[in-house]
């Protein structure tokens, strides 16, 4: 009767009770349903309604199965369920836990990407709040994610909006910022819209067209008619053009003052070749009577058309002028004198017809002006001057009834009257008049004693023009006269057919060679009346130039009629048959009976006689091709060509090109591999490298891994490059052909930081392998910037391949630095066991000025050396006793080595910040050159001007230096001295012994305005290490980057060869004209932009220079050379 619990009633059966109690309930488990099913009293005592999940205050409620939406239970407290969101769920409205069941539960889908109070600006409620990018919770853009600066500001401020379909940070530029197409934030990296603004935000407003905004500029016009301007933005935005502000002047008639006066495009253009304007110079002539025949000669002494009343002027390629108040044409040979008359119309006066001019019409008088000396009347040396004076200063030095001025005194003047030839085979021509120097007998008008070589160049000799053209008679160098001296009526001014000049052979011309350098017609040499040419300006054959200065045929005859003079048989004359019919006749060919007996002719070692004409017999015959391999051993042929270079024993064999190289009889066996013909090449191509990572300390260890070796392969195929340092292997890595790859190697900071004291690096170099040649440049470090960190210590250094390195280097490096920053060598052992000895000629640490010492390396250790820094300075360098400059490093055991040499961190020139870290590897000594084209870079952003420093180094005592044009005089050096040169000048340097030039870019601070670059120096290459191709790679991370290119340029009489840049044919006019005493000129190349690697060719050697930089920093190297063994190193 408890609980649940009843009594049962038992009954007997068959005298038995039960088996069963009838009715009975008996205590049970206690079940949650509200009775006691255990019959203990207690209804329900086993289940804890207040924190039970299945039964959260009562039986009935289970957590577990009654819960809101998206909700899971977490407890039961006080007999009510607990609930939490579950992932991606959210409780907004707060009824999760008051309302229970009867609420909405957890309503609001989202699934974090921030945690609590964080938002991100891109339209998502990332911390599930409810709220969206609200501006409390906002985490700001990065920083530098809008540009500053310039156009766009100091500072820009953001909003978070909708921009382009999402939701994102979107900088507020000013509204002449021009943006880039569906981006919230980037700025052009160029404008578009010349409009005064600067649109990218460069600080330079409309920099990035061309011709440059603000720039000079012309019309169309020529000569005096020409006007000027700067180039301003045009009215709709697009580009610039160009805006004159002063107008040219109207056409006037044509003067000899090197102005084109009547603006056809021509200048002192003389009466037969006018010009488009009917125009041209009346020189002053006067009328002489010679033999009955009128001759036309200059009234005054020839002057150059820049002279004036204080100069002769410049130039030597000129045209004659005949005017009053100048100084004359002095320092002028024979062949420079008749060349400027011809350009007039003229020649120089025959003997006779300027004797008439002095002595006066119908009379002869001693002097121009009378039979008696007047001391005061010309110029003679009674008058005390030294130098010639202006034409016409002397009014009554003239001659009576012609006019002519100075023809006595001032200068003396050559005629056309050959007399002799010298020893040498020199003509030998008469001069007239005296000088300033002469007394009163040699300003006689008949004094005709003094004669010149043709080549003499004196300030007393000057000269004057004449013509018989025009006087109505057809003399024996005319082909027509007609009286006049006009073109257009069919006799030319220069008494020639009015056809004369197009090149082209008609009528009663003799010749015609035109006026066009570049289109010859066959058996021309020059156009018509140039040196040396053989046609004349009115087509008729000129007399023969008989003498060792000219070398052509003019007369276009035989030659053994050209000389009777002895002393010119040294150049064409003699006997000129050719009896033997081999193409050479005596003295020549030395055996003129037999055909097989000529200088072209091999020598056959088996024979007796000389083949080959060249004085020698088999086994004493010369190593004619220069190739270290004699023609013949004894009677036994080594040299299967001795006429080429390329061909000997023991050369790399390249299979299939049909050329036995190696002279084993085939050229399809013995095959070379691709890095044993590299070896013979010697170039910047090869199959093994040596880098290191030289002294930068001012480089922040941001970038300790930012050391780069960029390795091309310019083959066909696949190359595999391995990477080593200390024996251990860095990286390996497949390159495919005609692509780059940029390893990203660690600095060894022990010598990027080493500035205080000599170091012995074991194994701190980097060794490069590759099973094909490749190009290898080192960056140090590559990236300008790494996030937010620049660099500002940039430089590059071209590698050397192992196979042309030396054991003989001489260095360039650069004086101390305000005690702080030290130059440097560094050097690499390629093999173990090497010992070199480094004679210091500056001071180091523990090494005076002037000592040696000896060092032992073993392969990739390396030795570097700083300058000492215990210096006191002037502005900032210390003295040049803490330059390295000239120190050197010979090996005396072991292989050859590389050497690095540079400094740390220099400003250049003195005074001009900021500093720069430099290097760059030497060239072996035994490669230096004598001949050097310097050519400018391109100017630094934010300035028009360009400047840079070249060092010239010499290796060899008595070496004497000239430079064309003189950017300094000429510099007399002994080994291991040097001088600087900065200028702004293309120029050509020579030498006479080998020197090293180095260039260097300068520092920002040298140019107003410039707000990108500074120091870096590179290897100026020599002109007899050009090549005809060229790979290349530059740094993407530099904001401009730019290649010099230097290869001939069309002259008269010599081609141009085409330059490939990718492939692609650069245009002639890209190139300056010729440099100094050089026929190359230049093209400074932009590349700033991809793609970033390049291949340049030519037919023939050219040379290229290669550099860039961004704010405050800058590299440059060669981008390559040859490196051909032309010095011997004792």
């Amino acid at each position: 009767g408890v609980g649940a619990c009843t009594g049962g009633t038992e009954y007997c059966s068959a005298g038995i009770w039960g088996p069963t109690c009838v009715g009975e309930v008996l205590p049970r488990t206690e079940t949650c349903d509200g009775a006691d099913n255990d019959c203990d009293i207690g209804i329900d005592e086993d289940f804890n309604f207040d924190s039970d999940l299945n039964y959260c205050g009562s039986c009935t409620n289970s957590c577990l199965t009654n819960r809101p939406s998206n909700s899971y239970p977490i407890n039961c407290s006080a007999g009510t369920c607990q609930y939490a969101c579950s992932y991606g769920y959210h409780d907004i409205n707060l009824d999760l836990n008051t309302l229970g069941m009867a609420g909405d539960g957890c309503e609001y889908a989202c699934e974090p990407s921030a945690s609590t109070g964080i938002e991100f600006c891109d339209g998502i409620d990332n911390d599930c709040d409810g709220a969206t990018d609200e501006v409390a919770d906002l985490v700001a853009p990065p920083a530098g994610y809008c540009r500053t600066g310039g156009g766009c500001g100091l500072t820009v401020t953001t909003t978070c909006q909708i921009f382009d379909g999402s939701k994102q940070w979107v900088c507020n530029y000013p509204a002449a910022v021009e943006r880039i197409a569906n981006s919230p934030n980037l700025v052009k990296g160029f404008e578009t819209l010349c409009d005064n603004l600067d649109g990218d935000c460069d600080g330079n407003p409309d920099d990035d067209f061309y011709p440059v905004k603000g720039s000079a500029c012309l019309d169309t016009n020529l000569g005096i008619c020409q006007g000027s301007g700067t180039y301003a933005c045009k009215s709709d935005h697009t580009g610039t053009e160009c805006v004159i502000t002063t107008p040219g002047a109207p056409p006037s008639s044509e003067l000899c003052d090197n102005i084109d006066n009547d603006c056809d495009g021509l200048v002192d253009e003389p009466a037969w070749n006018p010009g488009s304007n009917a125009s041209y110079v009346n020189d002053s002539l006067a009328t002489i009577t010679v033999g009955g025949q009128s001759v036309f000669m200059f009234k005054y002494e020839a002057s150059r058309p820049t002279a004036t009343a204080a100069s002769a002027g410049t130039g030597s390629e000129l045209r004659a002028c005949s005017k009053a108040g100048v100084i004359p044409w002095s320092r002028v040979t024979f062949e420079q004198a008749q060349q400027a008359c011809r350009a007039a119309g003229m020649d120089l006066c025959e003997e006779n017809v300027w004797e008439e001019g002095c002595d006066g019409s119908a009379v002869t008088r001693v002097y121009p002006y009378g039979n008696t000396y007047n001391a005061s009347t010309c110029w003679g040396t009674d008058t005390g001057v030294t130098t010639a004076q202006a034409t016409n200063s002397k009014p009554g030095c003239t001659s009576s009834g012609y006019a002519v001025l100075d023809m006595s005194g001032n200068l003396r003047e050559w005629v056309r009257s050959l007399i002799a030839y010298s020893e040498e085979g020199k003509a030998i021509y008469q001069t007239r008049g005296g000088s300033f120097r002469d007394g009163s007998e040699a300003l006689k008008c008949a004094h005709d004693t003094v004669a010149l070589t043709e080549d003499a160049f004196s300030n007393n000799v000057g000269f004057r023009c004449c013509t018989r053209c025009g006087n109505g008679v057809v003399d024996a160098d005319e082909i027509c006269d007609d009286g006049n001296r006009v073109s257009g009526d069919g006799c030319s001014a220069v008494c020639g057919p009015d056809t004369c000049g197009n090149g082209m052979l008609q009528g009663l011309e003799e010749c015609d060679c035109g006026r066009d350098p570049d289109a010859l017609p066959a058996n021309c040499i020059a156009i018509n009346g140039a040196a040396n040419a053989n046609c004349s300006l009115n087509c008729t054959v000129p007399e023969e130039l008989c003498s060792i200065l000219y070398q052509e045929d003019q007369d276009r005859g035989a030659e053994s009629s050209d000389c009777t003079d002895p002393f010119c048989n040294g150049t064409r004359c003699g006997d000129v048959t050719d009896n033997d019919g081999d193409g050479f006749t005596e003295p020549d060919d030395c055996n003129d009976n037999n055909a097989l007996i000529n200088p072209a002719m091999d020598e056959n070692c088996a024979t007796a006689y000389d083949d080959n004409c060249n004085g020698f017999i088999n086994g004493a015959e010369p190593d004619k091709d220069g190739d270290g391999i004699l023609r013949c051993v004894g009677a036994v042929t080594t040299d299967c060509d001795d006429w080429d270079p390329a061909r000997y024993p023991g050369k790399p064999e390249i299979c299939g090109n049909g050329i036995d190289e190696n002279c084993d009889g085939s050229d399809l066996i013995s095959c070379a591999t691709a890095c044993q013909i590299a070896e013979y090449e010697r170039s910047y191509l090869g199959c093994e490298y040596f880098a290191i990572t030289t002294m930068n300390d001012q480089l922040s260890n941001t970038f300790n891994s930012n050391f780069v070796l960029s390795v091309f392969n310019r083959n066909a195929t696949p190359t595999t490059v391995t990477i080593t340092k200390a024996g251990a292997n860095v990286q390996t890595e497949t390159i495919a052909a005609n692509s780059y790859f940029a390893f990203y190697l660690a600095f060894d900071t022990t010598l990027k930081n080493g500035i205080s004291s000599i170091l012995n690096r074991a194994g701190g170099a980097y060794i490069v392998t590759s099973t094909q040649p490749v190009a290898v440049y080192q960056f140090n470090p590559f990236d300008f910037y790494i996030g937010t960190e620049f660099t500002y210590t940039n430089d590059a250094s071209l590698l050397l391949p192992r196979h042309v390195m030396t054991k003989s280097y001489m260095v360039t490096s650069s004086p101390t630095l305000a005690a702080l920053r030290p130059g440097f060598f560094a050097v690499a052992a390629t093999s173990n066991g090497t010992t070199i000895s480094v004679y210091f000629n500056g001071n180091a640490p523990g090494q005076a000025k002037g000592t040696t010492r000896t060092y032992n390396l073993n392969r990739g250790d390396v030795l570097q050396v700083p300058s000492s820094m215990s210096c006191t300075y002037s502005l900032y360098y210390c003295s040049n006793d803490y330059d390295l400059t000239g120190s050197t490093v010979t090996v005396t055991a072991g292989d050859p080595v590389a050497v690095f040499a540079g400094h740390n961190c220099q400003i250049i020139p003195d005074g001009y910040g900021y500093c720069d870290h430099m290097e760059e590897q030497m060239m072996p000594l035994e490669t230096w050159g004598k001949n050097f084209i310097a050519t400018i870079t391109n100017p630094y952003n934010g300035t028009t001007a360009s400047s840079n420093m070249f060092r010239i180094l010499a290796s060899e005592a008595s070496t004497v230096v000239t430079f064309t044009p003189a950017v300094r005089g000429v510099a007399n050096l002994n080994a291991g001295q040097y001088v600087d040169v900065t200028t702004n000048q293309n120029f050509t340097i020579s030498s006479t012994k080998p020197i090293m030039v180095t260039q260097y870019l300068l520092g920002q601070s040298y140019f107003s305005g410039a707000n990108e670059g500074d120091p870096a120096m590179g290897t100026l290459v020599p002109t007899e290490q050009f090549r005809t191709s060229y790979s290349f790679s530059v740094p993407s991370s530099i904001t401009h980057n730019y290649v010099n290119i230097v290869k001939p340029v069309a002259l008269a009489g010599r081609n141009a060869p085409v330059i490939y840049f990718d492939g692609v044919a650069l245009s002639e006019a890209l190139f300056s004209t010729a440099i100094g005493s050089s026929y190359h000129g230049v093209y400074r190349r932009n590349i700033s932009t991809s793609p970033y690697t390049h291949t340049i060719t030519s037919s023939q050697p050219f040379g290229i220079m290669v550099y860039g930089y961004a704010t405050t920093t800058s590299y440059m190297y060669p981008g390559g050379l040859d490196l051909n063994i032309i010095n011997i190193v004792e």
